[in-house]
Parts: C-alpha cells; structure tokens; sequence
C-alpha cells in the first residue's frame, strides 16, 4: 500500500506505545532501518529540543535495538511496518 509522507507521520503518531518498523534515508545519504516506539519515558536523561521536531515532519523515537533516541525524519521516508501493514511511502 502506498501513502505520502503526510499520512506515515500520522500512522507513526497514532501508535501510541506499539511497536513499529521505519526506513528510510538519513542526512548523509544512507538507509537506516529501525524498530521503534513511542512514548519511551525510561531512558530520559533531561532536557528539552532546541527545535520543534513537528514543524520539521520530525517524530522523535526510540530505537528498541539500540536502546536510544533517534529522529524520524518523514520526509525521507521508504517504507513504514505497522499495524500488521506494510506502507510504501511516495
């Protein structure tokens, strides 16, 4: 199934605490695949983003396999894995 990256933000953002599947490209150009989860409270170690992640089609999560933080950026996204799904994104 193919979605823009508009509807993968939303589908990310409404998974609450399930867990989830991205790809997609990173700032230096190469593909990062992640398992990950939202509203991880565990690992905060303080602080607050210098920026609004949301402005920027950013979604920040948690990375279940290297047990740290790390930013989705929509707008470079492949393909998402959730809900039993597997979205294309355009």
């Amino acid at each position: 199934m193919k979605i823009n990256s508009q509807e993968a933000y939303s589908l990310i953002k409404n998974q609450n605490n399930s867990i989830f599947g991205v790809q997609f490209q990173k700032k230096d150009g190469s593909i990062r695949d992640m398992v990950a989860r939202l509203n991880v409270k565990s690992h905060l170690k303080g602080g607050s983003l210098a920026y609004d992640p949301k402005t920027m089609g950013y979604i920040v999560a948690f990375d279940m396999q290297k047990k740290q933080y790390r930013t989705i950026n929509t707008n470079t996204l492949i393909s998402l894995k959730a809900n039993g799904n597997t979205y294309l994104v355009k």
